[in-house]
């Protein structure tokens, strides 16, 4: 499984709503590739722009006044999930959404499951559009996607000179901030110049946070990431607020 999605992408709440946008559910009973039409047909407005997305549903039932969802699971392609940063690929999963019918609002649903994946070049993207809110980390920031680690690499300058780094490790979610990851390192190699431990320390203090997602409406947790493949996958979960457990049809 793998997830995403665009500074509208960071409204995962507003998914609870995506059923009730352009419809009317009357007293009939729509199937369920019916209702992943219409889930698919606002995806793009409510998580983001993707070149993709596949969505199914399974369990609707729908009564004279409530109604549920068993599950709902979407995946989608090169969704650009906050500004400069686009995921490849995203996979999420929610599950046990109430509905009430007359209202057509949604009443309650589970923690949204999902699981992001993204390669270097995207991450490289990222880096360079906010490095403008970073102007303190260090010269050529740049990472790479290597066997099961992440390579960040950068430029330090004892005695006036430019000297090249690059460090292996990984990103872990900072401590009592699960939206925002921090690179933490396991080994590296310097150029033949030595470097100061002390200055490549400093450099690396001024990486943190490498992704920050602080700024999503949605609370979102970061549990785990992990390198395979070529990528990143990041995977956690993202609870709606109650505010948006109602959203009136249009």
């Amino acid at each position: 499984m793998t997830f995403v999605g665009a500074h509208k992408a960071a409204r995962l709440g507003t998914l609870c709503g995506l059923f009730l946008l352009g419809s009317s559910w009357g007293c009939g009973n729509p199937i369920d590739h019916q209702v992943s039409d219409r889930i698919a047909a606002v995806l793009p407005k409510t998580l983001g722009p993707a070149r993709h997305y596949d969505v199914k549903t399974t369990g609707t039932s729908l009564r004279l006044t409530s109604g549920h969802i068993g599950k709902v699971t979407i995946h989608a392609d090169d969704v650009l999930l906050a500004p400069g940063l686009t995921v490849d690929t995203l996979d999420a999963q929610v599950q046990d959404i109430g509905l009430d019918t007359r209202s057509q609002s949604v009443t309650g649903m589970s923690p949204i499951q999902f699981v992001v994946g993204i390669n270097s070049a995207h991450l490289n993207s990222y880096l360079a559009a906010t490095a403008a809110s970073a102007p303190s980390r260090p010269q050529n920031l740049a990472v790479q996607c290597e066997g099961q680690s992440l390579a960040i690499s950068f430029t330090v300058r004892p005695l006036l000179v430019n000297v090249p780094v690059s460090v292996s490790g990984n990103l872990v979610p900072h401590p009592g901030r699960p939206n925002q990851l921090d690179f933490v390192p396991s080994g590296g190699h310097l150029s033949i110049v030595p470097v100061p431990t002390s200055l490549v320390n400093f450099a690396l203090s001024h990486v943190n946070p490498v992704v920050d997602l602080s700024t999503m409406s949605t609370p979102l947790a970061i549990d785990r990431s992990w390198v395979e493949g070529g990528r990143l996958y990041l995977s956690g979960t993202a609870t709606a607020p109650p505010s948006s457990f109602s959203h009136p049809a249009s």
